[in-house]
């Protein structure tokens, strides 16, 4: 528990930009500021210098060029021994010694016994591996294929969210030269005009990267004549793997050139648009209707979405009739960042479950998202403030000036209109978010001004900056307080609420609801379902439970703030938040998780809403950190 919190301790910190104090962290870490300092002192003690800043006044901050190195390498918790023993019983076949394992790990044989047991209580859906213990030494015994799967399963704890960052994974295999292996592969199915899907390159690269590791791991330098079908995935595969063999001096078992052969064919770029009785172009026109009845975006002239969708879903079937495990890497990630987005593609995974009559593992969620958090971008892109510009000079000057404002700013900002004079009943027509020009304007109209050079220096690129963030903070506030801020009710606001787990808090919650009339029994089932599906925790100790759908008889939000924090999913939660919309308000979901993904970001905002003791307490820090 206390290394638990010492790693959240270290990303909090490398997460926030500035200092906290020790009584923030305290609480998003339910302790208290006394063993946060203790953290630090333990931190920077074994690292041998000092990582955390600390200052008595202001609190704690990470060093950035030390943000990597925060971390101990002794396994501390029960987890990462036993996931440190695994390792180690792959990497050398003639076992461990259990004495020399008791120093390198500064714990009792006590300990590793018990260690021991969690590892064989593990290992039991492994069923070709067993784990010996003979004259002090653990050995590993089983098949190739059930060591090459419960290898793949670490690799993914100790990549974590790093899936698409290549050097990462090149670190993992620092043996061999990953980038040659990523190069001639790549040049293969180049030469063989053979394409994969988009999001499938990293998954065969690891499978690869796997076996060239096993490979040189158990020394198996003997090469293998190797046969199979004669398809262009063998081909593929038996022109590539030879390439490996002679370049790392090592030998592949025979079986190997077919069972990448496999996941080629899995991973392949579908080019038909069905598949059996399955229209995929169909089945995504489906789930843009249902996107836009459910979440109110309409992504149905989004071509460049459609197609990937449209191949994506090609794939997803495949997985899902071949029962194949796709590999999740980055799902606390996309949580975490894009809230809205996840709850988007929950609701797309439930869709095609109901309508392919499949089951759809929960790991294909965040494939789903990046589609859908890609073309939301897009419309965010096409939704950019409006500025007007005012510029008394000539063309050659105005130019200059409007394209150094396009250049700088052009992913939040598009300039609607330009002019030599201030006309206010032009100005009024655009309807601009800001008003930019190079000389003094006295107008009446409610629209931020901002005064520049021609030449928009660089204290003249600050002053716009700083305006449209006002511009964009003014009207977020403006609609989290007309529309979300209303829903918090004083009577559905429960302080220091005694549950033991989170099943007791929603129904709990959810009952309160009903006996005021505003949900039914069929809104609680719906909002234990959605939990089930994948757990509404976050890093800072809270949860937000909601239904899916908008089937409440009133909209509210309701708030419980817990005596003690209890485990949900993979987080301690204190503050929980449960979501209750009629369909009519049905705009105001995207609205709530944008606004949660705001505060998610803000540590010392969310630490004080923690602190809360009453309502109007609650309600005043809201208001602040909107």
């Amino acid at each position: 528990m206390k290394k638990d919190r010492i790693e959240l301790l270290i990303q909090i910190l490398k997460s926030n930009h500035g200092y906290l104090t020790g009584k923030e962290l305290g609480n998003l870490l339910n302790v208290s500021d006394r063993t946060i300092r203790n953290y630090v002192n333990d931190i920077n003690r074994k690292a041998g210098k000092d990582i955390i800043l600390s200052d008595l006044r202001l609190g704690y901050k990470i060093g950035s060029e030390y943000a990597e190195e925060a971390k101990s390498d002794i396994p501390q918790t029960s987890e990462e021994r036993v996931n440190y023993l695994i390792n180690e019983l792959l990497k050398d076949h003639r076992g461990i010694n259990l004495t020399f394992l008791q120093e390198q790990l500064f714990v009792s044989s006590y300990v590793i016994d018990n260690d021991i047991g969690v590892l064989r209580r593990k290992l039991k859906k492994y069923t070709n591996l067993k784990l010996v213990n003979a004259k002090n030494h653990l050995y590993l015994e089983g098949s190739e294929a059930s060591k090459r799967q419960l290898y793949k399963e670490m690799l993914l704890l100790e990549i974590n969210n790093s899936f698409i960052n290549l050097d990462k994974i090149a670190d993992v295999f620092s043996e061999f030269d990953f980038y040659y292996v990523k190069d001639e592969f790549i040049k293969i199915l180049e030469e063989a005009n053979y394409q994969l899907k988009k999001d499938s390159l990293v998954t065969l690269l690891i499978h690869i990267s796997v076996s060239v590791h096993r490979s040189i791991t158990i020394k198996k330098y003997v090469r293998e004549e190797r046969t199979g079908d004669q398809t262009i995935e063998w081909f593929i595969a038996n022109k590539f793997l030879t390439k490996v063999e002679n370049q790392f001096n090592i030998g592949f078992e025979a079986d190997e050139a077919e069972r990448l052969a496999d996941l080629l064919r899995i991973n392949q770029k579908y080019r038909e648009k069905s598949f059996g009785d399955v229209s995929f172009e169909g089945l995504v026109n489906e789930i843009i209707q249902m996107v836009m009845d459910k979440f109110g975006i309409d992504l149905s002239v989004d071509d460049d979405f459609k197609y990937g969708l449209t191949v994506h879903l090609q794939g997803l079937y495949n997985r899902a009739m071949t029962k194949m495990d796709y590999d999740d890497y980055f799902v606390n990630d996309l949580k975490k960042r894009y809230p809205f987005i996840f709850e988007m593609a929950i609701a797309v995974k439930q869709f095609i479950e109901r309508k392919l009559e499949i089951e759809v593992a929960n790991n294909e969620t965040s494939f789903l998202a990046l589609h859908f958090g890609a073309a939301y971008e897009r419309i965010n892109t096409a939704n950019k403030m409006k500025a007007y510009v005012v510029l008394p000079y000539g063309e050659s000057f105005c130019d200059m000036c409007t394209r150094k404002l396009q250049l700088v700013f052009g992913e939040r900002m598009t300039i609607s209109g330009q002019s030599s004079f201030f006309e206010e009943r032009i100005v009024k027509e655009e309807k601009p978010d800001l008003l930019i020009t190079t000389s003094e304007l006295n107008h009446d109209l409610d629209i931020p001004t901002v005064i520049i050079s021609v030449f928009v220096s660089s204290e003249d690129e600050a002053k716009v900056l700083q305006a449209l963030n006002a511009v964009e903070k003014g009207k977020a506030n403006a609609l989290f307080t007309s529309q979300l801020l209303g829903l918090i009710q004083e009577q559905k606001f429960f302080y220091e609420l005694e549950m033991d787990n989170p099943v007791h808090v929603i129904e709990y919650m959810c009952d309160r609801l009903i006996g005021y009339g505003e949900v039914n029994e069929r809104f609680k089932a719906e909002v234990l379902q959605r939990e089930e599906d994948s757990p509404t925790s976050f890093v800072y100790s809270f949860a937000i439970p909601h239904a899916m759908s908008s089937n409440a008889y009133a909209s509210s939000l309701s708030v419980a703030l817990l005596r003690n924090p209890i485990k949900w999913g993979e987080f301690d939660v204190k503050l929980v938040m449960l979501l209750a919309l009629k369909e009519e308000d049905r705009e105001i979901f995207e609205l709530f998780f944008n606004w949660l993904a705001k505060i998610i970001m803000s540590a010392d905002n969310f630490s004080r809403l923690l602190e809360s003791k009453d309502f109007m307490e609650f309600i005043s820090i809201l208001k602040e950190g909107a």
